[in-house]
Order: structure tokens, then sequence, then C-alpha cells
């Protein structure tokens, strides 16, 4: 039986020398058993950036608004209805969040950033902009640039390191009296049975007050209806997106992996695994310092 508890932590970099070869820094993206990754060096992001994740990301979306009822939470309904306000969107991914909001507030600005481009370039509302930035190394905007800004689904981007700074920075180009607020799903799941532990198992800011925390749960499989079945399949693709690492990193072999899938698909319905989201958002102050809670 595999030692499951000797699991390494692997870098893309790592995977790609292992797997394919090694990949230059000439290379735009790298390529692991079929899959598009970023090649961008010392960033722990390991999702990959094709159409298949793409894909995904959209679906996620879709979810995310039945479950919230909104595309957002912090209290900015009033100002999005203004010429000149603005929006960042870190880590945008697909863009789908950018663009909806942008058809939605067609009299404020949107702007996505992310480390790769696989946002669209042309077909988008006149109101919304996209740059590939990667958020480690600064945002490129002066101070107090920003209305709001908004983070979803980033727990994989940072280390605990370059987690505060990146909440400074976001902080910095967010204008006083604006809005902060991210979004994550807990990593650890509810009612979890052997297989899905096995695979799973793998803050402070300043000048910001009003914190606000939200969550809900969010069921994992048929047993939850419709968005329940969604969520499955999210959380079923994203296994397939780490496929190379996670059998890298628990030292497992095709076959092994194909079993540990279709195990994984059958037991959330049996424990009736649930994961909770949460919404955090803080409005920025002028000197407080306050704890962003986590959980």
């Amino acid at each position: 039986m595999t030692n499951y508890s000797n699991r390494k932590n692997i870098s893309l970099t790592d995977l790609s020398q292992t797997l394919e070869g090694e990949t230059t820094i000439l290379d735009k993206f790298r390529y692991i058993e079929g899959r598009r990754f970023h090649n961008v060096q010392d960033v722990v992001y390991c999702f990959p950036c094709d159409k298949q994740e793409i894909n995904c990301m959209v679906l996620s979306h879709i979810l995310y608004k039945n479950h919230w009822k909104s595309n957002f939470s912090s209290p900015i309904y009033e100002r999005l209805n203004f010429t000149g306000t603005r929006v960042l969107d870190v880590g945008c991914g697909s863009g789908i969040w950018t663009i909806e909001m942008a058809n939605d507030y067609p009299k404020t600005t949107f702007l996505g950033i992310d480390i790769s481009s696989v946002f669209p370039i042309e077909d988008r509302p006149c109101n919304a902009g996209f740059l590939e930035h990667n958020i480690l190394d600064g945002l490129p905007f002066p101070a107090a640039t920003f209305d709001c800004v908004f983070q979803r689904n980033m727990f994989a981007a940072y280390t605990d390191a370059n987690w505060l700074n990146t909440v400074e920075e976001l902080v910095r180009v967010t204008k006083p009296n604006g809005f902060i607020e991210f979004m994550e799903n807990d990593i650890e799941f509810r009612n979890q049975g052997p297989v899905s532990r096995r695979i799973n198992n793998t803050e402070n800011s300043q000048n910001i007050t009003d914190v606000t925390h939200q969550q809900i749960k969010m069921a994992v499989g048929g047993w939850g209806g419709e968005n329940g079945d969604k969520l499955r399949r999210i959380l079923v693709s994203n296994l397939g997106s780490l496929k190379p690492m996670i059998k890298l990193s628990l030292g497992i072999e095709d076959t092994e992996w194909e079993s540990l899938a279709l195990d994984y698909n059958l037991e959330v319905e049996t424990y009736k695994t649930y994961i909770t989201s949460h919404r955090i958002y803080a409005r920025k102050g002028t000197s407080c310092i306050v704890q962003i809670p986590v959980d």
C-alpha cells in the first residue's frame, strides 16, 4: 500500500523536469501530461491555463452566483452606478466576473489582471479591460486608484510569506473609503471520506476597517441537488488539473489514480461532503490596524 504520509511538496518546475523535460524561460507556457501551464518562475500557482480550465472557471462562476445570489457582497451598489468608479479584479482568470460586472454596471470601469492571458482580448464590453501581470511583482497602479478591489479563488497563488505583502498591495491601490473583497473556499472539506481526506491533505493588515465575514455551505454531489452536482463536477475537473502534481506527490501511478478518482466521485454521496465558501470584505480607512478573519 502506498504511504501517503510521505507525500512531497511538488512545484511546476519539478513536474516539468520530472515528466517531460526542462522548460526554458523563453517559453510562454509549459506542457505537462497534455495540459498547458504558465511558465513564470518561482510562482506557486499550479493550475493549468488551457481551454479545459477556462470552462471550469466559467462553471465555477455560475455556481458561486447561484449560491451567493450575487457577484459580490461589498456595499458598493450605489457607487457602481456613478461614472468614474473603478474596480480591479485580481486573478481574473477567464474574465467572466469582470465582463459580467461590466455589462451590469456600464458606468463603472472594470480591469482584470492575471498571470496568464486566458481572458478575452477583443470580445468584451467597452468599459472592461484586461492586463497580463503577476500580482507578486506588485500592482502597476498609483495608490488610491480603485473604488473596489476584488479577489476570488486565489488561495493556490500565494505562500504564507507573500500573502500579507499582497494584501498590503491591494489596500494600497484602493481609495480611502473604498472596499477590498475576498472570496475563497475552505481547502479542507467537511464530512470527508478516506479518499477525499487523502487527496486534500496534499491575518493581519494595516489601514482597513469594518471587516465583514460571510460564509455559506456548499454541498458536493447529487445529494445537494443541481448545484451540488455542479460542484462535484468542478472538483473532479480540479483533480484532473492537479493530476500530475498529486500523482508525483503521493507516489502513485495512473492505475491507482483512476481508482482514486472513481472512489472520490462515489464517497461524496455516501458521506454527504460539503465545503464552506467565504466572502470577506473591508473598508479602507485612514490609520487603523485590524485582523482579517480566516475561518
